[in-house]
């Protein structure tokens, strides 16, 4: 392909770069082969985990000493991707630089075109990191911790498949605030304001601002709107049903089913996620593409 060429102007840094992609993603195994070639002909070191390993019939490291064996993470797909791949190596502090080949890609900004490019800059440190805020989610059972999960867009307590709503407290900090007869209730961060959270009628929130968004679903009141938190604020969720088929959902991948009485207290992580970008780029440019807003501005400013 074009932007896999040999040669190129120029010294990098011998990094150690990690590699991940959706293999149900049509083409992702050979632009992954691609890739992997196009690092080890400049003579970077080149990881991949067991399954990608497997598929590309190369040594592989194991899951848990993966995140520590790279000092870049380069993830092949779509949003979903991205989405695993951030809550698996932002505790480690791993910039990830996204290559999409989905189809909306608000995460995942480059694309083929541009990967040989992208790829050369992260190798000469010519990028910039966006740091993302995460959140996480303590389920507390009885007084006593059952488990604890992380999620980049958001984290969603709602119903199972019983038409009948629930009934959902919020506090923040240690108040009370509002209870909600509702299908479930999103609280996202500012990156997750344009996934679900916008569907259900939540605002966009620019990736910049330190923020948690909390949004109800369907609600079964007139007074329910979407809040804007601080993101230093700490949230506690209460579910009351009269049945068991509740869930909490990271990212809208993984679920846990959770139990009438459960309190899921939410808060800012304690890292960001580390998005590769570069100058240049603007999150309001991707916006606009994306959501298909006007793209031919009446006027211009300098």
């Amino acid at each position: 392909m074009a932007w896999l060429r040999r040669h190129m102007n120029g010294l990098g840094n011998t990094k150690r770069w990690g590699i991940l992609f959706n293999e149900e993603k049509k083409g992702a195994v050979k632009f992954a082969k691609k890739v992997a070639q196009w690092l080890e002909e400049r003579d970077q070191i080149v990881c991949f985990p067991p399954k990608e390993g497997s598929l590309l019939e190369k040594n592989t490291i194991g899951y848990d000493r993966f995140p520590a064996s790279i000092d870049v993470a380069v993830v092949l797909g779509g949003d979903g991707t991205f989405l695993r791949a951030a809550r698996y190596l932002a505790p480690h502090g791993i910039p990830i630089l996204g290559v999409n080949i989905g189809r909306l890609g608000f995460l995942v900004s480059e694309s083929l075109p541009t990967l040989e490019s992208a790829l050369t800059a992260v190798w000469r440190d010519e990028y910039i990191l966006d740091e993302r805020v995460i959140l996480q989610a303590r389920i507390i059972r009885d007084g006593k911790l059952y488990r604890k999960v992380f999620a980049l867009n958001d984290l969603v307590v709602m119903k199972g498949a019983f038409a009948r709503i629930i009934h959902i407290d919020l506090y923040v900090d240690d108040k009370f605030l509002v209870s909600y007869p509702a299908d479930g209730v999103i609280v996202s961060t500012p990156t997750g304001s344009t996934a679900y959270s916008l569907s259900a009628g939540g605002p966009i929130v620019s990736p910049s601002v330190n923020a948690i968004v909390v949004t109800p679903i369907c609600a079964h009141t007139l007074y329910s709107r979407s809040l804007v938190l601080s993101s230093d604020r700490r949230l506690y969720v209460e579910v009351k049903s009269d049945h068991e088929d509740l869930m909490l959902t990271q990212d809208g991948q993984e679920g846990l089913n959770i139990v009438p009485g459960d309190v899921i207290e939410i808060f800012r992580a304690s890292f960001n996620v580390k998005i590769v970008s570069f100058k240049g780029r603007s999150y309001f440019d991707i916006l606009r593409k994306k959501l298909g807003w006007g793209m031919f501005p009446r006027h211009r400013f300098p």
